[in-house]
């Protein structure tokens, strides 16, 4: 673990406890969660477990937050103050398949844009595959790179499907019917990798995907208001803890709903 990653966790171990600073940690870094058996295991049954480890969700998520506040400087100082910030965030957790193939992705979308090309996001994800090919050969074989890929192909298919609807869905639907699409690609695999399917992982991600956001905007500031304006990071801890607190709500009662989760081994 580099010393810029110790610093980012030092700040959330100081002002949150057990499990929720597991929680966050592996929410906003990817840092393996070191919590109760009995916890981890509700997590996993809840359909939960791919929001506490390291994903390209991270760096999709990361891209949208920034653009929003880079971009006030101008488009292209945004893109480059992005750039920046994405590989610092990428240097601190260290390069991972589901997290590359996101930046490289990111990286095809941002060429097209600064070149006046149009941006096809199938083609965006088969340029990423192919950069891992040359530079990681081996992450071509691994789980975590197949479930990855099988997820941002149900995200581009959903969006396909809402694009072709008259009208938008609410929100919470619309939430639905991604998660649904997502858990639909992604559970073969999971069957074949590890037996196991998870029937109420559309629920309870539709539960808390909202709060996804503010809780990374909540880790990162904790991590750099500890450092900088300590008295400030008390009141933001507060309210990433009553996030936290929902989201281990949602996994217990997901958790206990009979048949969510299904076990082949």
């Amino acid at each position: 673990m580099n010393r810029l990653l110790v610093d980012a966790l030092v700040g959330i171990d100081e002002t949150l406890h057990e499990p929720y600073a597991s929680l966050l940690k592996g929410l906003v870094y990817g840092i393996p969660v070191r919590i109760d058996p009995h916890l981890k295991s509700a997590i996993i049954q809840s359909g939960l477990a791919h929001l506490i480890v390291l994903s390209g969700t991270n760096i999709t998520l990361l891209a949208s937050l920034t653009e929003k506040i880079f971009f006030l400087f101008g488009r292209r100082m945004g893109i480059v103050m992005q750039f920046i910030f994405l590989g610092v965030f990428t240097l601190m957790v260290g390069a991972q398949p589901p997290l590359m193939r996101a930046l490289f992705m990111f990286i095809c979308t941002t060429v097209c844009y600064m070149t006046g090309r149009p941006s096809y996001v199938w083609w965006n994800l088969f340029l990423s595959l192919l950069c891992i090919a040359f530079i990681w050969p081996q992450w071509l074989s691994t789980v975590s790179l197949h479930l990855s890929v099988c997820a941002t192909i149900g995200i581009i298919l959903s969006n396909s499907v809402k694009d072709r609807l008259p009208n938008k869905l609410p929100t919470i639907i619309d939430l639905f019917l991604e998660s649904g699409i997502v858990c639909g690609l992604t559970a073969p695999l999971t069957c074949f990798y590890f037996g196991t399917v998870s029937l109420i992982s559309p629920l309870s991600t539709t539960l808390v995907s909202w709060l996804f956001v503010p809780l990374m905007v909540g880790g990162l500031f904790i991590s750099v208001l500890y450092h900088l304006v300590p008295l400030v990071v008390f009141p933001v801890a507060s309210c990433v803890f009553v996030g936290l607190e929902y989201l281990l709500w949602v996994i217990q009662f997901a958790s206990t709903i009979p048949f969510g989760y299904l076990q082949f081994r």
